[in-house]
């Protein structure tokens, strides 16, 4: 999984919205973190969703969206987050903005430039799909530290029929 994923996270659309992203939420403190993760989860409930949007619209979330679609299903959703674990682009709405107090972030981003993190597989009640999220951390190539991660929504059963 790894080596097919590498060359596209490694991509200069992503770095570049990382280091963008992570100039941006710097300065931000953790109360404005956790309410930009309430407005977020306000949003997923409303019609007016100008948080959701700023992150769906952006150049990364349509790569995202790209890189999910030509997977043929076997990528069921890919996200983006910053060294706050604030989403920095997706391929579609997750339940949060903030990921920063999850295993997803935790044991990928904080946990080192090397770091893969696979979670327990869960079933999607809305599709019956079985789904492992699959999460890496993302390295400057040139400080070799690290500026975010990623997490990838694998279906289980099409990866296993692809031997992948």
């Amino acid at each position: 999984m790894e080596s097919a994923v590498r060359p596209w996270v490694e991509d200069a659309i992503i770095i570049e919205a990382l280091e963008l992203q992570n100039r941006r939420s710097a300065a931000l403190s953790q109360a404005q973190v956790e309410y930009l993760d309430r407005i977020w989860q306000q949003e997923i409930r409303a019609d007016h969703r100008p948080l959701i949007h700023s992150v769906l619209s952006t150049d990364l979330s349509h790569f995202l969206k790209r890189v999910r679609d030509e997977s043929q299903g076997l990528l069921t959703e890919i996200f983006v987050m910053d060294l706050r674990g604030l989403s920095v682009g997706q391929s579609d709405v997750t339940a949060g903005y903030w990921h920063g107090d999850e295993p997803k972030w935790r044991q990928s981003c904080a946990a080192g430039p090397e770091a893969i993190f696979i979670d327990e597989v869960e079933e999607i009640e809305s599709t019956r799909q079985f789904q492992a999220e699959v999460s890496l951390s993302i390295a400057d190539s040139g400080s070799g530290q690290v500026i975010g991660c990623v997490t990838i929504g694998v279906d289980v059963d099409l990866a296993m029929d692809l031997g992948a």
